[in-house]
């Protein structure tokens, strides 16, 4: 009966006790769900913290996922059709691996959304503009599991904004949340790369998290300027930091192995007498041999 008001802090309590009584009631919310989406702008911003962790469940588990594209179901049931075939039992066993290694697809593949879909989508990205991080950082996860890559990359904007402009509380927050979702869909973050460059007064967390995402989201196009920091980093008066950049150069690497070289020539320019910490010396030798390795 709540669920039915239209009064935004009946619903919002009402959602919160969904939420926690029986989250996963989904024919609860079906007669509503429209008139959520439609308020969620007039919430409080608990309210909307809520409402968008009931609707992003609702979402996964109500409509088509955005990343499975309609042509590779038909595929495979041609495929299935002709299971003599050699050949394409090899593409079938291929294409089951992509798809273990990449649950969220591709962004290349393209899904016709729902208009109940989409209605979430346009509700979400109208509070992208909100002063709250964490309902900002809400509307992104939502968008990471429920929107194609057009539609995230202006919350995706909005969130990378508190990251240099918060508490470092609220900071680290947000920054472990774009790690995770980083090492699924780093396209997401890969064009705010410079968000993340590293200032010499921030804590030590807050640098080895900014490292990571830097690592994670490193593409042809921006590995130049990432690893022009990294140099800048390496010489670092701080010992662990410089440590954790000659780490992060290594994981560079895998990603892009034509990078091996120049960081193979910016390792052993570590390794000079000059340098006096061991440490550091330690961890260029462990990181170029991983390459070696690799290559």
């Amino acid at each position: 009966v709540l669920l039915d008001d239209d009064n935004v802090f009946v619903l919002s309590g009402a959602l919160y006790a969904y939420n926690q009584i029986c989250p996963d009631r989904f024919d609860l919310l079906h007669a509503n769900y429209r008139k959520i989406c439609h308020l969620l702008a007039d919430m409080d911003e608990y309210g909307q913290i809520i409402a968008l962790q009931v609707l992003m469940r609702y979402c996964r588990n109500q409509f088509t996922s955005p990343f499975v594209r309609n042509k590779r179901d038909q595929n495979d049931d041609d495929k299935d059709a002709n299971s003599d075939d050699a050949d394409a039992d090899d593409d079938d066993e291929e294409k089951s691996r992509d798809d273990l290694l990449n649950p969220l697809g591709d962004d290349d593949d393209d899904v016709e959304l729902d208009a109940d879909h989409r209605l979430l989508i346009a509700s979400c990205r109208n509070l992208v503009y909100s002063m709250n991080a964490q309902v900002v950082l809400s509307v992104v996860m939502l968008l990471y599991y429920c929107a194609p890559r057009n539609e995230c990359l202006d919350a995706v904007h909005a969130l990378t904004q508190f990251v240099n402009n918060s508490k470092r509380e609220i900071c680290y927050v947000v920054l472990a949340n774009i790690s995770t979702m980083a090492s699924e869909r780093s396209d997401l973050f890969a064009s705010f790369y410079k968000e993340f460059y590293i200032k010499s007064i921030e804590a030590g967390f807050i640098k080895e998290l900014k490292l990571d995402i830097l690592s994670k989201i490193t593409t042809e196009t921006n590995i130049n300027a990432i690893l022009h920091e990294f140099e800048s980093y390496a010489k670092d008066p701080d010992i662990k930091f410089r440590c954790s950049t000659i780490q992060a150069m290594g994981r560079c690497c895998s990603v892009i192995p034509d990078l091996c070289e120049k960081t193979m020539s910016l390792l052993m320019s570590l390794l000079s007498p000059q340098n006096q910490s061991p440490e550091v010396v330690a961890a260029s030798v462990i990181v170029i041999r991983q390459i070696i390795q690799r290559n």
